[in-house]
């Protein structure tokens, strides 16, 4: 999955943006900061598309991460 951060100078503003509809991904605007020097936030990413075939599929994850 691919996100994509867009960052507003302008007005401060972030959007996001990621390539599938199975997983949805929010800007937690309470954790972001802007300040001078950097620029802070924390991405919401939902993954329970993912999760359900960690459920139904734990070996084949465990093959996975092991190789």
């Amino acid at each position: 999955m691919q996100i994509r951060v867009t960052y507003n100078k302008t007005d401060g503003t972030i959007s996001i943006e990621n390539d599938t509809k199975l997983v949805t991904v929010e800007v937690n605007n309470n954790a972001t900061e802007d300040t001078a020097d950097s620029l802070f936030f924390e991405l919401a990413v939902d993954t329970a598309a993912y999760e359900i075939d960690s459920i139904m599929f734990p070996e084949e994850l465990t093959e996975e991460i092991e190789e």
